[in-house]
């Protein structure tokens, strides 16, 4: 038998390009801001790290923190950090609020023993963030959000808190 991803029909969908679609339209219209919101990203860290970025919930902050590649001497393209930062919006999905907080789906979680499990859910974020990255309003805003921290590379760390980005 084929292997198939627990979280496809835990979502209704028949692949992962299709709950990539599904997830994306679920923020399409919204502000930049309002999208990380709804996903409960309250803050992007960008800091040296041995990968492009991750993704962790702080019970603390009551939400998810998304870790970005940061290095004094070397600022990568925003091309790189976009769809690093889109990336994590999409395993964001694999997150939801219940009684006592903020808790992954388990159907979405990588089975002990089950790499292909690790595989679907990495190439369900590439495929959420190339086709996220596909609306003009999402790179553009985006963009102009890592652009505006841009200025401040000469930190070792940024922090951003997302939650005091409202618009006044």
């Amino acid at each position: 038998m084929a292997y198939k991803w627990p979280a496809l029909d835990y979502e209704r969908v028949a692949n992962i390009r299709s709950l990539a679609e599904k997830c994306v339209e679920t923020l399409n219209g919204k502000s930049l801001f309002e999208q990380f919101m709804q996903q409960q990203i309250v803050e992007i860290t960008l800091r040296p790290l041995f990968t492009l970025g991750g993704m962790a919930y702080e019970a603390k902050k009551n939400g998810l923190v998304v870790y970005l590649l940061h290095k004094k001497e070397d600022w990568p393209a925003s091309d790189a950090k976009c769809i690093t930062l889109a990336h994590e919006l999409g395993h964001s999905f694999g997150w939801e609020m219940n009684g006592v907080g903020l808790v992954a789906k388990q159907v979405w979680r990588p089975r002990e023993g089950a790499p292909k499990d690790i595989e679907s859910l990495e190439e369900f974020a590439d495929t959420f963030a190339y086709l996220w990255l596909s609306y003009p309003k999402n790179r553009k805003s985006l963009t102009k959000f890592l652009e505006k921290y841009k200025a401040e590379k000469d930190e070792e760390q940024l922090t951003i808190d997302v939650r005091a980005l409202w618009p006044s």
